[in-house]
């Protein structure tokens, strides 16, 4: 929903009451909301199930993730795992094979070290995007990338159990893990 059209709503504290209702937004949360429609982008304001965002010059509307859902562990002989709305399935193949594309990641599985995490964004994570030879922070690859606020926390991110990223599900692998010539064994990761 745009910041605009919510500006132009008669009567507006009404409106946007009846709109987030059903997503169990209290008044005093709507007018609280209303307020801060002017204030800086990445402001929240929370219901039981659901979270509402000002991201730049819209309204975001996403559910609330619990903490439980955020983690999953990935051991050698796992096959898939589901975190948030995803399913990570994992394969092998020792052919030093790879294809280009965001939904899956080709990954030296000689580097792997398990139990392998996935997980969501945490401040301050970093990695090598592919193709590149710096660091760079999550959070900055998300804002170049103009991903909104809401959507870096439902992001997957798979972790090496030394602590490095390997994968940003769905948008760019780590340089550092990607295969080579030398790769003997594959680890392949799809995300759906």
């Amino acid at each position: 929903m745009e910041v605009a059209k919510v500006k132009t709503l008669k009567p507006q504290r009404l409106l946007m009451f009846e709109l987030l209702r059903p997503y169990g937004f209290s008044e005093l949360v709507v007018i609280e909301l209303l307020q801060a429609l002017d204030k800086q982008s990445g402001t929240s304001f929370y219901s039981n199930s659901h979270r509402i965002t000002i991201d730049r010059k819209s309204l975001i509307l996403s559910p609330v993730v619990t903490e439980n859902q955020q983690l999953a562990f990935i051991h050698i002989n796992d096959q898939t795992v589901n975190i948030l709305q995803h399913k990570l399935s994992m394969s092998f193949t020792d052919e030093p094979y790879f294809e280009r594309g965001s939904e899956r990641a080709f990954v030296d599985a000689d580097k792997l070290i398990f139990p392998l995490v996935l997980r969501t964004w945490q401040s301050g994570d970093k990695f090598i995007p592919l193709g590149m030879k710096f660091f760079k922070k999550l959070s900055d690859f998300f804002i170049d990338n103009k991903i909104p606020l809401v959507e870096k926390g439902s992001i997957p991110i798979l972790i090496n159990g030394n602590g490095e990223v390997i994968w940003l599900g769905g948008m760019r692998q780590d340089e550092r893990y990607k295969v080579t010539p030398s790769t003997k064994k594959v680890a392949i990761f799809s995300l759906k």
